[in-house]
């Protein structure tokens, strides 16, 4: 092997074993973990299998993985980093970074966040959840990501998230989303017709209205 072909041509491939025959030099095996990826004796065994990303594990396997920059390890091909908005939410190099966390309701945003809405629809947009509520419900709570929680039909919310329905001297209700008035308290009257107000009239002081709307003393 010392003089493989002519005086001192070294018959001794990088990162292999070689062997002298009928004057060339040829490579018996690679050393763990290297091939030789261009079947050329000149390099030996050229390529680190266990780095190289264009032949990771073998010659010609590829450490491409979907939307993702990757990375070989070990000769195994990893997710080195997962283009933007994309994540690796399964763990698998095999599949890449499959996730587009701008639109995947699952996983909104980040990795496990998942929209919801039982009253309604939702989507993912922009890495955020997008609820769009049915009629008589709404997002009060600051948290898009459970939806329109929320009736708009009762007292505390009437109509809209916040909306208190409270009428001077009197009993309401918000059953339709909207603030009605439904009695007036004992002595009072809603004598312009206007529930907005409530009952406006102190039927036992006011002399136009006295015990009855429209009644002057």
């Amino acid at each position: 092997e010392d003089h493989c072909g002519s005086c001192g041509d070294v018959c001794d491939p990088s990162n292999a074993s070689g062997q002298c025959s009928d004057g060339s030099c040829d490579i018996v095996s690679c050393n763990s973990g290297y091939e030789d990826c261009n079947a050329s004796v000149t390099d030996g065994c050229e390529v680190n299998t266990q780095t190289d990303e264009a032949n990771c594990g073998s010659c010609g396997d590829v450490c491409d993985p979907n939307n993702a920059t990757g990375a070989c390890s070990s000769g195994t091909c990893t997710v080195g980093s997962c283009d933007s908005p994309y994540s690796d939410c399964n763990g698998s190099p095999a599949d890449g970074c499959e996730v587009s966390l701008a639109t995947s309701i699952s996983n909104c945003g980040a990795c496990g966040v998942t929209c919801t809405n039982s009253h309604g629809s939702t989507a993912c947009s922009g890495g955020t959840c997008a609820p769009s509520c049915d009629a008589l419900w709404g997002s009060c709570d600051g948290n898009v990501n459970n939806g329109c929680e929320t009736a708009l039909n009762s007292l505390t919310n009437c109509g809209s998230c916040g909306s208190v329905c409270s009428l001077a001297n009197a009993a309401e209700s918000c059953s339709s989303g909207t603030c009605t008035l439904t009695s007036c308290n004992s002595g009072y009257a809603n004598c312009d017709s206007v529930d907005s107000n409530g009952c406006e009239v102190n039927l036992n002081t006011n002399t136009s209205n006295c015990g009855a709307c429209g009644n002057s003393c």
